[in-house]
């Protein structure tokens, strides 16, 4: 790349997709221009174009379905070869519903070398044989770098933006609640805080039981979300420990104990208690058990029961959402600690 040209951008052009800032017109004339682009370049690193969705199928499954499915899992065991911990963000990824697809990119120079002395020694190591492929199949690489990109750039960074998201959407529609849930705090002071010192105390004691459980279930299987939160945090820890500790408590809690728990407890406490700790639970587990094919990872949903417990008891017993805010984040930022 350096070799051929000195340029503080570089991008890939699909043979017959380009960027545009338009929708309708003429093709030939809604291809992105010099002087519509020059003023983008200020506003980001990195430009894709928008992601494809795909309504039935996962990532994985559409790949599966395509192509080879075994070469698709060749690139994922050379990806923990050369990058440990990666592996469990390429399988959220390979999860979703949507990706960047068709090579198509402009990146600053440094983010494009990052990425390519990334990606080209991970295809190789992938050994992929094309013996009896045809014509189409043997751009196997390509469509393997399709899958990939969406792994590579940032996966602490696309979980911010998520989570931001979240937030400011939470924040939009809950504002009413929320404002009632600060002054019930404010009121409740004392007693929140005594709930939240409490929840930690059942969490640590009830999860080393629930630990100790699980793996007599499941005992050849790891925890794939705390094993993609640890590598994440190596690779982006500032970023990773804004969404752990801050982002991801608030946004949760507003879902499963504010408007789950909160709007199934006037029907039934037990019930409410019963929906918010699986859905709580299920959230955590569901998309390695896709990706992995293996139903035995639901398992794992154990270990997140005593959360949603423990998180439901402290909204419950203070009627204020920030016990359960506070108590979530003050736990997800001693299990960080612990695993330092």
């Amino acid at each position: 790349m350096a070799h051929n040209v000195d340029a503080d951008w570089y991008g890939l052009c699909h043979y017959r997709r380009y960027f545009s800032l338009r929708r309708t017109g003429c093709p030939q004339k809604r291809i992105l221009t010099r002087a519509q682009l020059l003023p983008l370049l200020d506003t980001a690193d990195i430009f894709l174009p928008k992601k494809r969705h795909y309504w039935l199928e996962t990532n994985f499954t559409q790949y599966a379905h395509a192509h080879h499915e075994e070469d698709l899992r060749k690139a994922r065991a050379a990806l923990a070869r050369l990058h440990p911990g990666q592996e469990h963000v390429f399988d959220r990824v390979m999860a979703r519903r949507s990706g960047h697809r068709f090579n198509l990119m402009l990146m600053r120079r440094d983010a494009l070398q990052s990425y390519a002395s990334w990606l080209f020694p991970l295809l190789d190591a992938a050994e992929i044989d094309t013996t009896g492929y045809s014509a189409r199949d043997k751009r196997v690489h390509g469509f393997l770098a399709e899958r990939l990109l969406d792994a590579s750039i940032s996966p602490s960074l696309q979980n911010a933006i998520y989570y931001y998201t979240l937030f400011a959407v939470t924040l939009i529609i809950f504002h009413s609640f929320l404002g009632r849930t600060t002054r019930n705090f404010a009121d409740n002071l004392g007693n929140a805080c005594k709930s939240i010192l409490v929840g930690l105390i059942a969490l640590y004691g009830l999860n080393e039981l629930v630990y100790r459980l699980t793996r007599m279930l499941v005992n050849n299987h790891t925890n794939l979300n705390d094993t993609t939160i640890s590598a994440q945090i190596h690779d982006a820890p500032r970023v990773t420990l804004l969404i752990v500790i801050f982002l991801a408590p608030f946004v949760e809690e507003v879902l499963f104990r504010g408007l789950v728990f909160g709007n199934l407890k006037s029907k039934s406490r037990t019930v409410a208690y019963v929906v918010s700790c699986l859905l709580f639970a299920l959230l955590h587990v569901w998309q390695f058990a896709v990706v992995r094919q293996d139903i035995t990872y639901f398992l794992l949903m154990v270990q997140y029961l005593v959360p949603g417990l423990v998180l439901a008891w402290a909204y419950d017993h203070t009627g204020t959402l920030w016990s359960s805010i506070l108590l979530h984040a003050a736990a997800n930022a001693l299990s960080v600690w612990a695993s330092i």
